[in-house]
């Protein structure tokens, strides 16, 4: 679905598309979660932070994994 965005006498089409490696390789990197089954949530308390991967850590108030 393309939204047409309005900008003085132009209209522009504008398509989403997921935010691939690939697609956005002209503009950069990628950042990802390399364990998107893990949710961040889940570690915010101390002991449970304790069974995340050896470099990661609970970032943002338990809503992110910070990995080091």
């Amino acid at each position: 679905m393309a939204l047409t965005v309005n900008i003085g006498d132009r209209r522009i089409q504008v398509t989403a598309e997921p935010l691939a490696p690939d697609a956005f390789a002209p503009f950069g990197a990628v950042m990802a979660n390399p364990r998107p089954d893990v949710h961040p949530s889940a570690f915010a308390a101390a002991s449970a932070a304790a069974s995340l991967p050896s470099n990661a850590a609970a970032a943002n108030q338990g809503s992110a994994i910070l990995y080091r």
